[in-house]
């Protein structure tokens, strides 16, 4: 009987839109004509109401099946969120839209995703590790700070949770997502080749100057011309944000390719890890961020000392060379603006956005103190000018990530926020002196450098919290969580 039906239901006539659209689909003079009046109709949509319309059009033809391969595999979800999280800055240079919906909906359909799978699985066992309590925590505190009796604003306080929320709920689908070692690999390898996309950019930039819609972009604001314009040449910022972000990126990224090099790799691999670093070395100093500068070298200092408790002396050795050629290049004489601007940062004497970031840290030690659970989210810098305008907060301009969450939420979410970074580091450590897998190893050495690079630039900058900074440092806590499943000599507590 089922095979009579099967076999009916085969010689059943198929309609004319089935058979154009499933059967030949859309190859046939249906076809033709369909994507020809559709052409027409984008031309005609985007010459009368301007290029915006054509993007949202593009985007709403390409918008459907990401959402739906989203759904369908979260692992497609998550590279398409840290992809869209590196461009997302170089859409908005070319086009003022609002590309970071794309960013906030990727999440959401992820965690979406995750939950309804869990409704299903009812194991959140991926979820039990102090890295996850210490965020959970963090966010919590956050959460409560919205019945913040001294906020002037609750507007601002969603405007905050916004931009946080997606960053930290992504770091849970992370640990639900990694499931084995190649996935790990694949996200290792696909950050590192954005960043290397980005350094070259970066020399595209040096070499032949920014294309028109940067440099347009670049005129559009008399602050970001005087942030990216200085000393008589453009301080380079590659497809990202600005000069500040670029600069960082590449320096852990730096750390990181250095550490992988001395890995378990073959030949080939090493030696584009070698052009990357260099290359990477390269954008750094075109940024002319100084606290990029400094991270470096802080980096080194801890994959030097985990090499040590390895006893892979050839890094340690490496690392002691090349610090004697960062001193011989801090204190020869230069005439050249890029390499004087790296000496400053060496100099504390000398930088003056060192000196100005101390005299902000000493202007609002009174203000941290008289308030211990801050003033609120988002009361501090632009969005306090612009929520709480008027207030002692809204005068405040954090040049650091740490002087934000003393301000915002004062003395006593410094402590947890702290105590949350400590915990990240501690956690990274422990993964690297208790495995013993070459390839899992040599990622943890790596790891840890760019955990402790970002924990140091959150001091000279709001590093941890701008994109594509935000998403590599949660991608690298939750691979610093999970690589330890897929160590079978991983030791584990008694």
């Amino acid at each position: 009987m089922i095979g009579k039906n099967h076999s009916a239901s085969q010689s059943m006539p198929m309609g004319f839109w089935q058979r154009s659209l499933v059967l030949e689909k859309l190859r046939n003079p249906t076809g033709v004509a369909i994507l020809g009046l559709a052409a027409l109709l984008f031309g005609a949509l985007i010459g009368t109401q301007g290029l915006s319309i054509g993007v949202i059009l593009v985007a709403v033809c390409f918008g459907i099946p990401i959402v739906a391969a989203t759904v369908i595999d979260l692992r497609f979800g998550v590279v398409f969120v840290i992809t869209i999280s590196f461009f997302l800055m170089e859409f908005k240079k070319a086009i003022n839209l609002p590309f970071g919906i794309f960013l906030d909906a990727g999440m959401l359909l992820l965690f979406i995703g995750v939950l309804f799978r869990q409704a299903e699985e009812h194991d959140w066992s991926f979820m039990k590790n102090p890295i996850s309590y210490a965020i959970f925590f963090w966010m919590g505190l956050n959460i409560l700070e919205v019945a913040n009796p001294v906020a002037a604003s609750r507007t601002a306080w969603v405007y905050t949770v916004r931009g946080m929320a997606g960053t930290l709920l992504f770091y849970y689908i992370l640990l639900y997502v990694i499931r084995d070692l190649g996935f790990a690999l694949k996200l290792i390898k696909l950050i590192f080749g954005l960043c290397f996309l980005a350094a070259l950019w970066a020399m595209y930039q040096e070499f032949f100057g920014l294309p028109p819609w940067e440099h347009r972009w670049m005129m559009m604001d008399i602050e970001r011309f005087k942030l990216i314009f200085q000393a008589g040449r453009i301080r380079l910022f590659s497809f990202l944000s600005d000069p500040t972000t670029f600069g960082i990126l590449m320096a852990y990224m730096v750390v990181f390719a250095f550490a992988l090099f001395f890995g378990p790799y073959r030949r080939s691999r090493k030696v584009f890890l070698a052009i990357a670093a260099v290359l990477m070395m390269l954008g750094c100093f075109w940024s002319g961020t100084r606290t990029a500068y400094i991270v470096i070298p802080a980096g080194m200092i801890i994959v030097a000392l985990g090499a040590i408790a390895k006893k892979q002396w050839m890094i340690v050795g490496l690392i002691g060379a090349t610090f004697g050629g960062g001193f011989v290049l801090i204190n020869i004489p230069t005439s050249n603006n890029t390499i004087y601007r790296f000496q400053t940062a060496f100099k504390p004497s000398e930088d003056a956005s060192f000196n100005t970031r101390l005299r902000t840290q000493k202007a609002i030690k009174s203000v941290v103190q008289q308030y211990p659970i801050g003033g609120g989210l988002g009361s501090c810098g632009a969005w306090g000018k612009q929520f709480s305008p008027g207030t002692i907060f809204a005068s405040i301009a954090p040049d650091s990530g740490y002087v934000r969450v003393a301000v915002e939420l004062g003395w006593v979410g410094l402590i947890v926020y702290m105590v949350m970074l400590f915990v990240m580091m501690r956690e990274t450590v422990r993964g690297l002196m208790r495995a013993r897998d070459p390839v899992i190893t040599n990622i943890y050495l790596g790891l840890t450098g760019v955990v402790f690079c970002l924990i140091v630039a959150n001091y000279g900058q709001e590093a941890i919290t701008l994109l594509p900074n935000s998403i590599v440092f949660y991608v690298v806590l939750a691979l610093a969580v999970r690589l330890k499943d897929f160590d079978p000599n991983y030791q584990h507590d008694a």
